[in-house]
Formats: structure tokens, C-alpha cells, sequence
């Protein structure tokens, strides 16, 4: 199964249940790829894909999809277009999100999102080095996954920009920059709300130990004007 953006696709390669999960913009089924027997997941997006919207699709979809090549990015494996409905096959593991596995680990809650903060650094910068913003960077768009029962985090959320493609929009949605979000979501992960990361400077809880110094810094560096994502990646805290 090559990871593309198609415009045509058989059904019968797909067996698909009924929806588990549904939104207002989606329904999520569990499938099988039936030429290999993989088990992945189907995200079914409600709104109907517009026919001036194809061909941009198909040149810029591929960028999405071409990001699994990381290992820090969740991977969807398939896009294609049935029923004149956008369909994105997603990795079907075990995983929840950055805020949940954090909060059943309190006690070691900092030497887990130093290893998490570093993955998703290396995630944003090969995303940025294949002219890709993400835009929408939030604790929900992060997941920890499970690699023979070690977690590893992975950046997720390509799926809604391929949405918003076959919506027919003119350009990518642009949100706050990448590394302000990045920081943002380091800081509401440590201190439980983000109300003094939007404060400049921002201000962080009193009496923090000797432990907190490398991530302050990190998380006053992403609010800096002009700081990029290789930055970060490189910043000393991950040394």
C-alpha cells in the first residue's frame, strides 16, 4: 500500500466496520486492508469534496502524506477520495493523548516530557524542512504511542489539513506560529493551565526547583520573536 494521494480507489481493497467513534466533521471505522491484512483506521470526513479542489488534492496532499517518513510523526498511510468524501487511512495502535498519559503520571511527569518535548521538536522541524506547517498545534494533536510497551510520542493532525484542501480552500489555515504553540503546550502540560505562558514576559509558578531551569528557559525561547524550529530542536535543554 504506497502512501498517495489518489483519486480513485477499489472499495473492495477495504473491509470497513461501522463507525466507533463520530463527530460533527467525521466518523472514525476500524478496517483491514485486504491485499496485506493490516489493521488501520479510517477517518470518513462528512463534508462532500469539492470537484475545483481535486487537482490542488492531488499536488499538494502528497506533501501530508510524504511526513510519515519521520519517526516522530503519526502515520497515515492513505488518502483517496470514494463516494465523492475525502478518506484518510490512519496507523491503528495503541495511543491517547500528551494531557491523559500525563495525568496518570504525575510523579514523573518532567523526564517524561523532556524525552516527549524532543521527539516533537525533530517532528516540527522535518515537517518545516518539507515546506509544511502544522498550524494547529495543541496537547489533543499529540499522542503517545506504544513501542513494545515504551511510549513514544508522536505528532498527529495532517488529516485536517488535508480536509481543508478538499474543502477547496486557497491556502492552509495559519494559526499561531509553531514554536508558540510548541511552548504553549510545554507549558499547560508542566502547570495544568497556559493563563502565564500568554503573559510577556510569561510568568511561571514560584518556587520551582533547580529541575524546571532547562524547560523555563526552553518555554521563554519559544515566545521570542524570530526563533525557529531548528532552534528548538537544538535548544540545550535536550542536551
Amino acid at each position: 500500500m504506497s502512501p498517495f494521494v489518489s483519486l480513485e480507489v477499489l472499495p473492495a481493497e477495504y473491509e470497513i466496520a461501522v463507525p466507533f467513534a463520530r463527530t460533527s466533521t467525521y466518523d472514525l471505522h476500524y478496517c483491514t486492508y485486504l491485499p496485506t491484512n493490516f489493521k488501520l483506521i479510517m477517518k470518513i470526513f462528512s463534508e462532500a469534496v469539492k470537484d475545483s479542489a481535486k487537482t490542488k488534492l492531488r499536488e499538494e496532499g502528497w506533501k501530508l502524506l510524504r511526513l510519515q517518513e519521520s519517526p516522530h510523526i503519526f502515520k497515515l498511510h492513505h488518502c483517496f477520495i470514494f463516494g465523492n468524501r475525502l478518506h484518510v487511512v490512519l496507523d491503528y495502535t495503541k495511543r491517547e493523548t500528551l494531557t491523559t498519559f500525563l495525568s496518570t503520571h504525575k510523579d514523573n511527569s518532567l523526564p517524561l516530557l523532556k524525552r516527549f518535548a524532543k521527539s516533537l521538536a525533530h517532528a516540527l522541524h522535518f515537517m518545516h524542512k518539507k515546506g509544511v506547517e502544522h498550524n494547529n498545534l495543541t496537547s489533543s494533536n499529540i499522542l503517545i504511542c506504544y513501542a513494545n510497551d515504551f511510549p513514544v510520542a508522536k505528532l498527529t493532525g495532517q488529516a485536517p489539513l488535508l480536509q481543508e484542501l478538499a474543502e477547496g480552500v486557497k491556502e492552509l489555515s495559519k494559526g499561531c506560529s509553531d514554536v508558540y504553540s510548541y511552548g504553549e503546550v510545554l507549558y499547560k502540560s508542566l502547570f495544568g493551565e497556559k493563563g502565564g505562558y500568554l503573559l510577556s514576559p510569561p510568568k511561571f509558578p514560584e518556587g520551582l526547583g533547580k529541575e524546571y531551569e532547562g524547560v523555563v528557559g526552553l518555554i521563554k525561547r519559544c515566545r521570542v520573536e524570530g526563533v525557529k524550529v531548528q532552534d528548538i530542536a537544538n535548544d540545550p535543554f535536550f542536551q
